[in-house]
C-alpha cells in the first residue's frame, strides 16, 4: 500500500502546477539566465511518473521515500521564494513603480545545452537581485534532486503499473434513483408515521446498518426527503457522527438544524439543552437522523445519555433514525425499536442498478456493440460484490468509455469483488490535478457539507492551472466539482442539491493516500507530522493553545482552517503564530463568533490567496489586510457593514463575495470606489451606480471576467449614454444574466431614452 500511497500522493509532481513554477520562474530571471531549467520542464519531469510507479512494488521504498521528501522540500522551497518576487512586482505596479521586473516569457521556449551558456550565464547571475539569486539557487537544487530519478528508478526495478486514462470526463449527471430498496423504504416511513407507544414516553429509534458502501445514507436521505416524512415532522435534523462525539458541538448544531439560525455564542451544555427543548417545544413530531454511529469503546453510554437528553420524555412522536456499519452493541440510549439490516441487492436489482450507471441512455447507434457492451455489463455485475456504491464508481467509469476493450479488460484485470480496491481503481483514472483536489477533501471531518463553491480551496491552492482552450481555472474546478458528483465521491445532503457531503470510503481512501499532507487537529492526541500542508483545527481553546507551538513548526503549511465556529477567542493565537511559517500560508479560514476583529498582524501573511471569515462575527477588517497583494478570495460575514476603501488596490482578487446569515446566499456588499481595478473579478453579484467618482458604471467596462448573473442598481446616476456605452456589458461573454434597476423616485426623462437604447444594444 505504501507505493500506491507515494504513487497517488506525488501525481501533482507531473501536473501543470510544477510547469508554470518554471515557466514562471523563467519569466522573471530571463531566457538566458534559466537556460539550464528547460531541461527540468521537458526532460526530468517526465521522468518522475516514471520513478513513482517503479517504487510502488519496489523493497527499496526506504531510499524513495527519502528522495522524494527531498524533491517536495526543494519544489516549496523554490515556490516559496518565487512568491515573494511576484510579491514584491505586485506591490511596485499599486504603488505605481512598476519597473517592468518581468521578462516576457516567449511562448516556445528553445532549449540548448547550458554548458554552452555557462560564462554568459555566470555573469548575468552575479547581476541579480538577491532574492533572483535565491530563485535559480532553490531552482538548480529542484534540478539536481529530480536528475537522481533515472538512477533511483534502475535501483527501484523497471515496475510499471498501467496507467489511469486521463481523458476529459463528461459532466453528465443521471437522475437521482434507488434500487431495490422500496421494501425497506416503506417499511421505515410506515414506522416513521405510527405514532404509537413502542417504548412508553421514550422516544422511538429505528435503526439501518449494513457494511460501507451499502446505501445506509442513501435510504436514510431517501426517506428524509419522502414528502410524506416531510409532512409529518415539521422539525427535522440531520447529523453526522463522527467517532469523537462532541456532545457541546452536536447540541449546537441541532439547535440550528432544528430552528434555522445560527446557535447564540454559548459554551455551557445545561443553557444549550434548555435553548434545543424551547425549540423542540414547537412541534410534537419531532425527527432526527444520526448518520454513520460507532458504536465503539470510545464513546461511553453515559455521553450518549447526555446528548439525547432533551429528548427523553418527548414519547413515540419523537423519532430517531440512526445508520450504524454496526448491528450489534448499540448504547442503550440507541437501542433499536426497530433494526433493518441491509442485505445485498437481489441480483436483477444489481444489474438493473449498474445498467443505470454505465448504459442506460447512451447514444450507441452500432445495436451490435450496444448488445455486446450489455452483455459485459451482466458478467461485470455478476462478478462484483452487491455494494450500490461500488455499482455507481464502476458504472461511471464504463460510461466514459463505450469501449468493448476497455470493458472487457475491466471485467478481467480489476478485483470487482473488493469495494475499496475499486474505488482505488477509479481514482487512478483520473488526471493529476482533479487526484489533488479529491486529495484535500480529507483535510475536512467525515460528515463536513460544502457546496460548489469547495473549489475556491483548489484555485486558491494553485493545484489547478488555465487549460490552452482558454478555460479558466474557475471553470476547470467547476468541472472537477462536477465529476466528484458524477462518479459518487460526494453526494446531497438535502432535497435541492446545493450541500454536498464525501462518501465515507472514499473519504477514507483520500485519509489513506494524503497521510502525511493533510492533517485534522482533534481533541485526541496524535503528534502533527512535519510534512502536513493543510491544516484543520476542530477543536476548542485550551486544545488549540497546547497544538499551536506544533503547527508553528510546518514549514510548508499551506492550509490553516479554524474550523470550529465556537472557538471562544482567537486573539490570543495570531501573535503566537510565527511569521516566517505562516508568511507561506494561501488559505486561511476563520469561523470563531466569539471575536469581532482581526489583529492586524494579518497583514505579514504576505502570500495568502484565500481569506474566509464568512462564518465569523468579524465586524471590520484591518487595513493591514491592503498588504495582501496576492489575496484572489475574500469571503466575509452579514454583519460586516464597511470594507477599506482602496481595496481595489488587490488587482489580483477574483471573488469577493458577502454571505447571508444561515442560508449561504451572498449579499450585497458594501461600495467599494475604484472597482474597474479588479480586472481579474470573477464574479460581482451588485454594482449600485454613483456620481462620485470611482463609483461611476464606467467601472465595469474592465471587468472582462465578470459572470453569471449581475445587478445594476440606481441606473438614474448614469449621467448619459457615453458612460453607459464605457461599461462595456457586450465584452463580458460570461454573463448570463442582467438585472437593471432604477429607483423608484427616478425622474423619467430624455436620460430613460438614452439608458433604454443602451439596454436594448447591449442585451
Amino acid at each position: 500500500m505504501a507505493g500506491t500511497i507515494a504513487l497517488a500522493g506525488l501525481g501533482w509532481i507531473v501536473s501543470p502546477v510544477v510547469k508554470d513554477l518554471v515557466n514562471k520562474s523563467i519569466s522573471y530571471l530571463g531566457s538566458d539566465i534559466a537556460k539550464g531549467l528547460e531541461d527540468l520542464e521537458m526532460v526530468l519531469l517526465p521522468q518522475f511518473k516514471l520513478t513513482i510507479e517503479a517504487a510502488q512494488h519496489s523493497p527499496h521504498k526506504v531510499e524513495f521515500t527519502k528522495w522524494l521528501a527531498r524533491l517536495k522540500n526543494a519544489y516549496f522551497d523554490a515556490e516559496a521564494i518565487l512568491h515573494e518576487l511576484e510579491y514584491k512586482h505586485l506591490e511596485c505596479k499599486v504603488k505605481g513603480k512598476d519597473k517592468k521586473l518581468l521578462v516576457r516569457l516567449s511562448s516556445k521556449p528553445i532549449i540548448k545545452p547550458l554548458a554552452k551558456f555557462a560564462d554568459q550565464v555566470t555573469k548575468k547571475a552575479s547581476m541579480l537581485s538577491s532574492q533572483k539569486r535565491k530563485l535559480l539557487k532553490r531552482l538548480n537544487k529542484l534540478k539536481e534532486i529530480a536528475a537522481e530519478a533515472k538512477d533511483l528508478r534502475d535501483l527501484l526495478g523497471n515496475n510499471s503499473v498501467i496507467g489511469g486514462n486521463n481523458r476529459p470526463v463528461t459532466s453528465f449527471l443521471l437522475a437521482h434513483k434507488v434500487f431495490g430498496r422500496d421494501g425497506e423504504r416503506e417499511h421505515i416511513i410506515n414506522f416513521l408515521l405510527d405514532d404509537r407507544d413502542h417504548d412508553g414516553d421514550r422516544y422511538s429509534v429505528i435503526a439501518i446498518t449494513g457494511m460501507g458502501g451499502a446505501g445506509k445514507t442513501t435510504l436514510a436521505q431517501y426517506i428524509y426527503n419522502d414528502p410524506r416524512v416531510k409532512k409529518h415532522f415539521p422539525i427535522r435534523m440531520w447529523l453526522y457522527i463522527s467517532r469523537n462525539l462532541d456532545i457541546t458541538k452536536c447540541t449546537k448544531e441541532m439547535i440550528e438544524c432544528a430552528s434555522g439560525d445560527k446557535c447564540p455564542n454559548i459554551h455551557n451544555l445545561s443553557v444549550l439543552q434548555n435553548k434545543l427543548l424551547e425549540t423542540l417545544s414547537k412541534s410534537d413530531n419531532i425527527m432526527v437522523v444520526l448518520d454513520d454511529v460507532w458504536c465503539d469503546r470510545e464513546t461511553g453510554e453515559s455521553q450518549w445519555d447526555e446528548l439525547l437528553k432533551p429528548f427523553a420524555f418527548r414519547g413515540a412522536k419523537c423519532k430517531i433514525m440512526v445508520t450504524s456499519r454496526s448491528s450489534w452493541s448499540f448504547p442503550s440510549a440507541l437501542q433499536p425499536s426497530k433494526l433493518t439490516k441491509l442485505s445485498d441487492l437481489a441480483l436483477d436489482d444489481f444489474i438493473s442498478l449498474l445498467r443505470y450507471h454505465s448504459i442506460d441512455g447512451l447514444q450507441i447507434n452500432n445495436a451490435q456493440l450496444k448488445n455486446d457492451l450489455s452483455d459485459i455489463v451482466d458478467q461485470i455485475a455478476k462478478s462484483m460484490s452487491k455494494s450500490p456504491l461500488a455499482a455507481k464508481v464502476v458504472g461511471n467509469q464504463l460510461r466514459k468509455r463505450p469501449e468493448i476493450s476497455f470493458w472487457r479488460s475491466t471485467l478481467e484485470n480489476v478485483n470487482l469483488s473488493n469495494t475499496r480496491e475499486i474505488l482505488m481503481w477509479s481514482f487512478h483514472r483520473f488526471d493529476v490535478q482533479f487526484q489533488r483536489c479529491f486529495l484535500f477533501s480529507s483535510v475536512f471531518p467525515k460528515g463536513a457539507i460544502f457546496n460548489k463553491e469547495v473549489y475556491y480551496y483548489w484555485v486558491a491552492l494553485d493545484f489547478i492551472q488555465p487549460s490552452d482552450d482558454n478555460r479558466n481555472a474557475e471553470d476547470i474546478g467547476l468541472e472537477y466539482f462536477e465529476m466528484m458528483i458524477a462518479n459518487s465521491i460526494c453526494h446531497p445532503v438535502d432535497e435541492t442539491h446545493k450541500w454536498y457531503t464525501i462518501h465515507d470510503l472514499f473519504h477514507d481512501l483520500a485519509e489513506k493516500l494524503s497521510v502525511g499532507d493533510c492533517f485534522r487537529v482533534t481533541n485526541a492526541e496524535r503528534e502533527i507530522p512535519s510534512t502536513v500542508q493543510h491544516v484543520y483545527l476542530e477543536v476548542n481553546n485550551e486544545i488549540l493553545k497546547e497544538k499551536l507551538s506544533s503547527i508553528c513548526n510546518l514549514s510548508n503549511l499551506r492550509t490553516l482552517i479554524l474550523g470550529n465556529p465556537f472557538i471562544d477567542d482567537i486573539s490570543e493565537i495570531f501573535p503566537k503564530i510565527s511569521t516566517e511559517i505562516f508568511r507561506n500560508l494561501r488559505v486561511l479560514e476563520v469561523c470563531s463568533r466569539g471575536y469581532t476583529t482581526l489583529p492586524r498582524v494579518l497583514g505579514d501573511f504576505r502570500n495568502l490567496h484565500y481569506l474566509d471569515i464568512a462564518r465569523s462575527s468579524i465586524e471590520k477588517l484591518p487595513n493591514s489586510i491592503l498588504q495582501l497583494y496576492h489575496l484572489q478570495f475574500l469571503l466575509l460575514p452579514p454583519c460586516l457593514n464597511t470594507l477599506p476603501t482602496k481595496l481595489c488596490n488587490l488587482i489580483k482578487l477574483r471573488h469577493v463575495v458577502q454571505y447571508g446569515s444561515y442560508d449561504n446566499k451572498a449579499n450585497t456588499l458594501p461600495p467599494v470606489p475604484y472597482l474597474g481595478k479588479l480586472t481579474s473579478l470573477q464574479r460581482l453579484d451588485e454594482f449600485h451606480v454613483r456620481k462620485e467618482e470611482g463609483y461611476k458604471l464606467q467601472q465595469l467596462g474592465c471587468l472582462k471576467e465578470i459572470g453569471g448573473s449581475l445587478k445594476i442598481v440606481n441606473l438614474e446616476n448614469v449621467i448619459d449614454k457615453e458612460e453607459a456605452i464605457q461599461a462595456r456589458l457586450i465584452e463580458k461573454p460570461k454573463l448570463k444574466k442582467l438585472e437593471l434597476v432604477w429607483a423608484q423616485s427616478a425622474e423619467i426623462n430624455d436620460l430613460e431614452i438614452e439608458v433604454s437604447d443602451f439596454t436594448i444594444v447591449m442585451l
